[in-house]
């Protein structure tokens, strides 16, 4: 019992401490006086909108949300951005600031005005959700950093083309091309590979290919060589048998030469002639097909990351299709 009860008051200690330090850590609220400051910078940040000078309205109204947030400056400090343009941030200081509804706001009229502002916003917004299961990997939209994985996130971003690219170490690089319209929601999940396993050993040919050029080239050289031996025993029998037709010491003219022997010496003098042309066709062969077996060593090739995207959209300057491939 004794154990229980000093377990007991342990856990209690612990769990008053904890709330103790939960409670010290909440921000005090504002005193008068930092109301008081803060009134006097939005109204300064008013008059310098009013008279066109919205970079230090703007700047006038964040010093002000730094001493209290309150959805009024908020709906200023909008107000200053949209002006200068930058109408992501001021859809995304602006949405808490409508989502908590009209009882924060002092007066109705300016919630109404922040909410049609909000409207008017959300009609030129356009939503991207990138998501990442790789742990430590980095993710960066538009070239600026986005997450790291494991990670979901969701950015407000104006219509158009839009870059998301995953990097870790070890792993192959991704990107994804992205046209988002205004309203859409446009969902990117990314996946890498390593580089261990994007990596294949390949061929230019099938590895026999090459080497039957070869073969043919052999064949057709060792055919030549047949052909020309074959019109070398022609152009021996030949001269065999002029000698034995020819025997007297003066010889015999042409004409006197059996037609058997005259057609023996043009056939080896033929079969010669082709049996050359054979071995030197197929002797050329043979080279490139000794080229194309060295050509075709193995070697490794690098995948790119898989997947496909296609995405139709209207950007400001009119109808965008973008398709890619990766395989």
């Amino acid at each position: 019992m004794m154990d229980r009860g000093r377990t007991f008051a342990v856990v209690f200690a612990v769990v008053m401490l904890a709330l103790t330090t939960a409670a010290q850590a909440q921000k005090a609220p504002p005193s008068d006086e930092d109301i008081a400051r803060a009134q006097k910078l939005h109204e300064e940040g008013v008059d310098l909108y009013l008279k066109q000078r919205y970079t230090e309205a703007l700047d006038c109204q964040e010093q002000a949300l730094r001493i209290i947030d309150d959805p009024g400056l908020r709906y200023a400090k909008a107000l200053a951005l949209v002006a200068l343009g930058r109408t992501v941030e001021a859809y995304e200081n602006l949405k808490p600031a409508v989502a908590g509804g009209p009882e924060p706001f002092e007066n109705p009229e300016i919630f109404r005005r922040a909410k049609t502002l909000l409207e008017t916003l959300t009609a030129q917004i356009a939503i991207i959700e990138v998501s990442c299961t790789e742990p430590g990997a980095k993710v960066t939209l538009d070239g600026r950093p986005l997450l790291v994985g494991p990670a979901r996130v969701s950015r407000a971003l104006l219509p158009g083309e839009h870059q998301v690219v995953a990097t870790k170490p070890g792993f192959l690089p991704v990107t994804r091309d992205v046209v988002v319209n205004p309203r859409q929601i446009e969902s990117v999940s990314i996946g890498l590979i390593r580089l261990e396993d994007a990596t294949r050993i390949t061929r230019r040919w099938a590895p026999w290919k090459p080497w039957a050029v070869v073969l043919g080239g052999a064949a057709a050289a060792g055919l030549g060589g047949l052909i020309y031996l074959d019109g070398q025993r022609k152009d021996d029998r030949f001269d065999e048998e002029i000698t034995r037709a020819c025997s007297d010491i003066d010889g015999c003219a042409k004409d006197e030469v059996p037609g058997p022997v005259r057609d023996l010496e043009r056939d080896g003098r033929r079969n010669k002639g082709v049996g050359v042309g054979v071995m030197i066709a197929g002797g050329a062969v043979v080279v490139a097909g000794v080229v194309g077996v060295l050509l075709n060593q193995p070697r490794a090739e690098r995948l790119t990351a898989p997947g496909s995207s296609i995405s139709v959209g209207i950007a400001p300057t009119g109808t965008v299709v973008r398709v890619s491939f990766s395989f």
